[in-house]
């Protein structure tokens, strides 16, 4: 795979900055406006609703106290400093790869790192799972993203996705408001 990419910078007015990055890929051309990114992830609010999994803790962010230091400046601490405490799988988007279901532990940093990696967005309803199917222990009313689905996904898109299938981001539905605090403990 070739890549050639060129970033203008033009300034709208006085207080905004409009960036756009031309790609071209294996000789196809593409625009990518950095000012209009597409947001697929669930915010962790560490204040407020967020979703929960496996019985796992809430995330939580809390602010250093350490001897003299407050990392609060509601609390008079000169600055704001907070040791963050999070399970990915528990209560937020995350970035996965291959290895969050093999038994190899094969990691996003094993896998690439390019700075911008050509990549491919399909939406998908999780289904029932099966007996028979991949998952070893499936409670009744467990829901799996089964092969058949990414495929008929992908073929859904046509051609065009498989130029850019260098790497795959899964969208689960429904997406709703629900989602931000979804429980998924013993699901």
């Amino acid at each position: 795979m070739t890549s050639a990419h060129r970033a203008e910078s033009q300034t709208t007015n006085a207080s905004t900055t409009h960036v756009r990055l031309n790609l071209s890929i294996d000789g196809a051309d593409y625009d990518i406006d950095l000012g209009a990114p597409f947001d697929l992830a669930i915010p962790v609010d560490f204040d407020g609703a967020q979703p929960h999994a496996f019985g796992l803790p809430r995330a939580e962010a809390r602010a250093v106290d350490a001897g003299g230091f407050v990392g609060d400046t509601r609390r008079g601490g000169s600055c704001n400093c907070e040791t963050i405490t999070i399970n990915p799988h528990g209560s937020g988007t995350h970035t996965e790869c291959a290895g969050h279901v093999t038994r190899e532990r094969i990691t996003i940093a094993d896998v690439g790192r390019d700075a911008f990696a050509p990549c491919t967005v399909i939406s998908v309803t999780p289904e029932l799972a099966t007996h028979g199917s991949s998952v070893d222990s499936a409670h009744v009313d467990d829901r799996v993203i089964s092969r058949a689905s990414i495929e008929h996904a992908l073929v859904a898109l046509g051609e065009r996705s498989q130029d850019l299938l260098r790497a795959l981001v899964i969208r689960t539905l429904p997406n709703n408001a629900s989602k931000k605090s979804a429980e998924y403990t013993g699901t």
